[in-house]
């Protein structure tokens, strides 16, 4: 079978058994746009009056991506957006693990030539016939989501201890392929323009902190040192108290490199090994002063503590947050590039679940023989043997239209019966 065909009737049987599709609030006052299996075609300035009348249109049209504005309009079906007429916008984060380094990148991830077809590591120029026509080809792990998720957990912490909104004001939605989107939707947030909504980004992703006028801290360029914030200290202060007792804990001779984000001289790693046991008392009970940690030298103490930034901070899309009038993914709709469901979640399933557990939708247990130019080792939570004989490769079902949709050159596909 053709395997775009195959993805195609995929989706369309999926839509048409009545799917799990959570409308936003206020769904007459929002702007709907799909891209169709089609040629691509993107269509917007599109509203409807109820989930019913949403759900026919899926039915219907069967697309590839479906999406909602984070924004309420007058006329949300309004040819031009200047004359929708804006009345606000919901506060929304993408966290996306491609914007996140991870280690296991250097697994699955690589860049293929548009001229020879060859594969390199590096993004420069094909390593086959020099071409620099490449382009990056990223696929997700298990490891990748879990990565996602812990950004997602720092960035609701935040949002609730720092900002007070409550946890009924936030919506944790699965995006279908690499991380989360968070929505909070809060009516003293709802008219915030761009600047407002990019100071609350630099607060999440930590930036601008500065250890010489951060509360609790004092550490200038001459002159001693003092610190007075606690594990127990309420914002930034604490959360970078709290990891920095987490590096100390953790800290090794082999690891050190991962765990720092800055470099420190030998000596000093060696001090913090050999003293571990008095820095963390120090720290569980600040009453008694940080008499070992002020001793290390303002370099070395800087980089314990802008690691602890690093360790604390949420990488989040900059151009998601600040516009005020973005398209995100519905729930319960399809990922185009995955076939996984864009799925809403509870905080416990976010804490305790892999979006493994519940965004697959097509059959785990029907596989197909399929015959791919290109594919990682490892998907999601399936490990794909190599290739053998005539250049098949057998996978479950969600894992075939996984690769369909990530363009991996699918030649053929073949139920297995």
């Amino acid at each position: 079978m053709d395997p775009k065909k195959l993805m195609f009737n995929c989706f369309k049987r999926y839509y048409r058994k009545n799917p799990d599709i959570v409308v936003p609030n206020n769904i007459k006052q929002r702007e709907f746009g799909f891209i169709l299996f089609i040629n691509d075609e993107m269509i917007r300035h599109t509203a409807f009056p109820s989930r019913e009348e949403l759900v026919k249109y899926l039915k219907e049209k069967v697309p590839r991506h479906a999406y909602y504005s984070t924004a309420y309009y007058v006329d949300p079906s309004a040819p031009d957006m200047a004359s929708k007429g804006w009345l606000g916008a919901d506060l929304v984060f993408d966290i996306d693990v491609d914007h996140i380094p991870t280690d296991c990148k250097a697994d699955h991830d690589f860049y293929l030539c548009q001229d020879c077809g060859g594969i390199s590591i590096s993004g420069e120029q094909c390593s086959v016939c020099g071409s620099s026509r490449i382009k990056k080809v990223t696929w997700v792990c298990e490891r990748c989501l879990d990565v996602a998720r812990e950004h997602a957990l720092r960035l609701i912490d935040i949002l609730i201890s720092d900002f007070g909104f409550s946890s009924n004001e936030i919506e944790i939605v699965f995006s279908g392929h690499r991380g989360y989107h968070i929505h909070v939707q809060n009516k003293d947030i709802l008219e915030l323009g761009q600047d407002g909504r990019r100071e609350i980004l630099d607060y999440v992703r930590g930036e601008g902190i500065d250890f010489r006028f951060l509360p609790g801290f004092n550490i200038p360029r001459k002159g001693s040192k003092s610190i007075s914030a606690s594990i127990d200290s309420r914002g930034w202060p604490g959360r970078i108290m709290r990891s920095l007792y987490n590096i100390i804990l953790n800290l090794n001779e082999n690891n050190f490199h991962e765990i720092l984000s800055r470099e420190i001289e030998r000596d000093d790693l060696e001090y913090i090994l050999e003293n571990r046991s008095f820095f963390l008392e120090e720290l569980e009970n600040p009453d008694k002063g940080y008499v070992n940690l002020l001793k290390l030298r303002r370099k070395t103490l800087l980089a314990l503590l802008e690691s602890a930034v690093d360790f604390s901070k949420v990488i989040v899309d900059e151009k998601v947050t600040i516009d005020t009038k973005r398209l995100i993914r519905l729930p319960g709709s399809l990922h185009g590039k995955t076939g996984m469901a864009v799925r809403k979640i509870l905080f416990s399933d976010l804490e305790n679940k892999s979006p493994v557990d519940y965004a697959i939708v097509f059959a785990e247990n029907e596989y197909f023989k399929i015959k791919a130019k290109f594919f990682p080792r490892h998907i999601l939570d399936f490990k794909i043997e190599d290739k053998k004989g005539n250049g098949y490769i057998v996978v479950p079902k969600y894992i075939a239209i996984y690769l369909i949709g990530n363009a991996s050159e699918i030649v053929e596909a073949i139920e297995v019966i």
